[in-house]
């Protein structure tokens, strides 16, 4: 049996630098990949580094290792430190990771007492001298070859933000009479800022009557778009609604009440369609 190795990186996977929700749950805070060669390995001691900046580190709970299918590896532990600043995790749960590349996510919980702007980050200390790992066959001590500390991305805390932004589009220009399904307005939803995802139950929408314009000049209006943009399915079709009530004197403006609320994340704006 050949002696195991263990090299640990940054995962291709882990969140870039951005922003995280003020009060969140099992939230990712980095991904880290563990590659094996040789032999599966048995780690008994793995140490993390957490740094708050602006909040207690005992305002960031239940930070544990967790693998792809959500299982906890290791923890979760709570830091002690009341103040500012960077505290030490020490686990000490033994593991097995097989040869080949493992990645293992290290996700905690955020306290809603934390203020917008708070920032989260998370290392794994030189695992060569911080690491207590054993072949799983072989029970050889061996020492990881990374040398130094893996860090993940900075995160910030923020709550939930949403802001409309008018696209320009379509451009003025002329309408043919009794013309169907004619886009009048296109419109992104844009979370910028935004630290998780956003639901959107209904939205609001405008007719300003041009000269000589009459508001039943519009008739079967409706909202298209991309009813979840988290997911890898991205779409564009008529969004289904319970009801559009005019909210407006006459019939000039509309609310359409998503049957099932939109589902915009956090990282990507969804952009809608106006049409009649």
């Amino acid at each position: 049996v050949k002696l195991g190795t263990l090299d640990v990186n940054r995962a291709a996977s882990s969140p870039s630098a951005g922003n995280i929700a003020l009060g969140g749950t099992n939230l990712p805070l980095a991904a880290f990949d563990f590659t094996v060669t040789g032999e599966a390995v048995r780690v008994n001691q793995v140490k993390l580094s957490l740094t708050v900046a602006g909040a207690f580190l005992t305002k960031v709970t239940n930070v544990a290792l967790v693998d792809a299918s959500g299982s906890t590896i290791a923890g979760p532990k709570d830091p002690t430190t009341a103040a500012a600043g960077t505290e030490t995790l020490t686990y000490t749960e033994s593991f097995v990771l097989k040869p080949g590349t493992t990645t293992l996510w290290v996700k905690a919980n955020l306290a809603s007492t934390m203020t917008a702007g708070n920032t989260v980050s998370v290392s794994l200390l030189a695992p060569s001298t911080n690491m207590t790992i054993r072949g799983d066959q072989s029970n050889k001590s061996i020492t990881a070859r990374t040398t130094t500390a893996v860090s993940g991305n900075t995160q910030t805390v923020q709550g939930p933000s949403l802001s409309v932004v008018t696209t320009g589009l379509p451009k003025a220009g002329s309408v043919v009479a009794n013309v169907q399904d004619f886009t009048f307005a296109v419109v992104d939803l844009d979370p910028s800022g935004s630290g998780e995802n956003v639901k959107v139950s209904d939205v609001s929408i405008t007719d300003t009557l041009g000269a000589g314009a009459a508001a039943a000049d519009l008739v079967n209006l409706e909202v298209w778009g991309d009813p979840d943009n988290t997911d890898t399915n991205d779409v564009t079709q008529r969004l289904q609604t319970t009801n559009s009530t005019s909210i407006g004197t006459g019939a000039t403006a509309l609310k359409f009440t998503f049957s099932t609320p939109l589902q915009v994340g956090k990282n990507k704006p969804s952009r809608l369609y106006v049409k009649a």
